[in-house]
């Protein structure tokens, strides 16, 4: 992968700077009544636990990447949630050598599926530039059968909740600037992330690759099958598409676009694919259009093709870190 990936990346290269205007896509006026939640909901109180668990993963003389679990704090009210109360798994790529003036660190969410692919070479990327890189791993997911058509909202709260955990933890930690954090997503870790910057002050830096929302049309509207896959076998969809894209906007209010208001335009910078399906390029728009119009590229491909441009990605990320948290 790592051979494969950079030698396709620089065949697309030449193609990504040539797309940066917007593309020309219909969008609505409005995508739903909720209003973005109180910064409330997402704490679970409580002091900051130490890791129950350090895992060393690989070393070398320029890297270090360490798995480590820390317990979740959970509000008493969700405790009994499926998996609500599972271990949060970080996992933690340090520049070598350890130690020294704490660094800038960005907290980062995996594709669907809950997959290192891609993430860990980001994650390298990342370190190269001096910066530390934490992949927040996703709880495991799993629809039962008593669940109500709430529930899918509780998801995505634990979701943002774990995530803000994680950064609570790596706060703590000696070799971690607590004042320069950011966040970076891809497909549905940049969803992910983008509720994060929302329901989070503290990262100064967003860089998500492939975001869009609201997340009630993206669940409807996608040709990813995992995806496809969670919203049919939500409660209660039995029903028509357009009811049930109905009835996820109705409970969904942890959603990138409802938390937008919440994020500085100026610390935000999107990364779209002009023919995705995936995450389509509508949703992606809107969420830019939500986020009030940020630094945009779009780049002429689709949303797998997207991935082999990951060099420039990678390039593009670090300089954008680079000129909002500063040097590392």
């Amino acid at each position: 992968m790592r051979l494969v990936v950079p030698a396709l990346g620089c065949v697309l290269l030449a193609l990504a700077p040539g797309c940066t205007r917007p593309p020309v896509v219909p969008l609505p006026t409005a995508v739903s009544a909720c209003a973005a939640p109180p910064a409330s909901y997402y704490e679970a109180g409580g002091a900051v636990p130490g890791a129950i668990s350090e895992e060393i993963v690989h070393r070398s003389t320029h890297i270090d990447i360490r798995r480590y679990r820390i317990p979740a704090r959970v509000p008493d009210a969700l405790r009994g949630h499926t998996h609500a109360t599972d271990d949060i798994e970080i996992v933690l790529f340090r520049p070598r050598p350890l130690g020294g003036t704490p660094r800038p660190c960005v907290v980062m969410s995996p594709i669907l599926g809950n997959s290192l692919t891609l993430m860990s070479e980001f994650a390298r990327g990342f370190v190269r530039a001096g910066y530390h890189g934490a992949v927040v791993m996703r709880k495991e997911f799993e629809v039962e059968d008593d669940m109500v058509m709430e529930d899918a909202e509780t998801e995505f709260r634990l979701l943002v909740m774990r995530s803000k955990q994680a950064m609570d933890w790596l706060a703590v930690r000696d070799d971690v600037d607590a004042t320069r954090f950011a966040t970076f997503g891809i497909s549905a870790g940049s969803i992910i992330s983008a509720c994060v910057a929302g329901a989070d002050a503290r990262p100064k830096a967003h860089v998500l690759f492939l975001a869009g929302g609201p997340l009630a049309d993206v669940m409807i509207d996608t040709t990813e099958d995992r995806f496809q896959r969670y919203a049919e076998e939500l409660p209660g969809t039995r029903k028509s598409k357009e009811e049930v894209r109905t009835a996820l906007r109705r409970v969904l209010s942890t959603d990138p676009i409802h938390l937008a208001s919440n994020v500085t335009t100026e610390d935000v910078f999107m990364i779209l694919a002009k023919y995705d399906t995936a995450v389509p390029i509508r949703n992606g728009m809107l969420l830019w259009r939500a986020l009030g119009k940020p630094r945009l590229r779009v780049v002429p491909l689709g949303h797998y093709t997207a991935f082999f441009l990951f060099p420039w990605v990678q390039a593009q990320a670090n300089a954008f870190l680079r000129e909002k948290l500063g040097p590392p």
